[in-house]
């Protein structure tokens, strides 16, 4: 939405660092997070020709200083799918996650009203992978998906108080956005719509990963409830 050259070219700095802030981390789910959010931005606001030449001209000189091993690391999630005749228990890492996985579930269908207790799950893990017979590895683990962290810790009353929260976020960015361009303002209806595309960043990056660190995303729900009243 910028109007003058020097901050649009700030902004393509900005993306380009971090796309390859992601790329560095070789984090697969990081990946597909940023597919998700530079795909929501497209969908809203698809680039002209000449943006999509110069965004091209970038990339070409970037993608020199992608790790050699990144790529094949990329495409370990497309071998390892069935549809494609891989087999994810062949992989350590996606056994390793199908396992955490599976047991986070083990635990919320044992205890499905609250859960085996907030930040329990490590300690329980080995107990239930044990039976699940597929992790090799005798140490604690974390589940690597904040969804079914919540599920299997605090089970349906976590669950609910989750959707209510995010149920209600949601709500307030909608209007948020609308109230924007009533009072004229495309400009920050815009910067609201980014907003939500990393959002949905982040929940993507969360079936991936666990609450590891939570004060990121009540950070974001934090900015997320602020909208409506900003924009009111």
């Amino acid at each position: 939405n910028a109007k003058t050259r020097p901050i649009r070219i700030f902004a393509a700095w900005s993306l380009g660092v971090c796309v390859l802030t992601i790329f560095f981390t070789f984090s697969r789910g990081g990946f597909l997070a940023l597919i998700v959010a530079l795909g929501l931005m497209l969908a809203r606001r698809p680039p002209s020709l000449p943006s999509l030449l110069i965004t091209l001209a970038l990339i070409i000189p970037m993608a020199q200083f992608m790790p050699a091993s990144y790529t094949e690391r990329i495409q370990t999630m497309f071998e390892s799918l069935p549809i494609f005749g891989g087999d994810a228990q062949n992989e350590s890492s996606f056994r390793g996650r199908l396992s955490e996985n599976t047991v986070a579930w083990m635990m919320f269908e044992e205890h499905p009203l609250l859960g085996v207790g907030l930040n329990n799950y490590p300690s329980e893990y080995l107990n239930y992978s044990q039976r699940l017979g597929i992790d090799p590895r005798r140490e604690d683990r974390a589940p690597h998906n904040f969804y079914l962290q919540i599920a299997a810790e605090t089970g349906l009353f976590g669950l609910a108080a989750f959707g209510l929260i995010m149920w209600y976020m949601f709500r307030g960015i909608r209007q948020a956005q609308a109230d924007m361009m009533k009072a004229d303002k495309p400009e920050y209806a815009g910067m609201i719509w980014a907003f939500t595309a990393g959002l949905m960043g982040y929940f993507t990056a969360a079936i991936f990963l666990h609450a590891a660190y939570p004060r990121f995303f009540w950070m974001l729900v934090g900015i997320a409830l602020s909208l409506p009243v900003i924009a009111r």
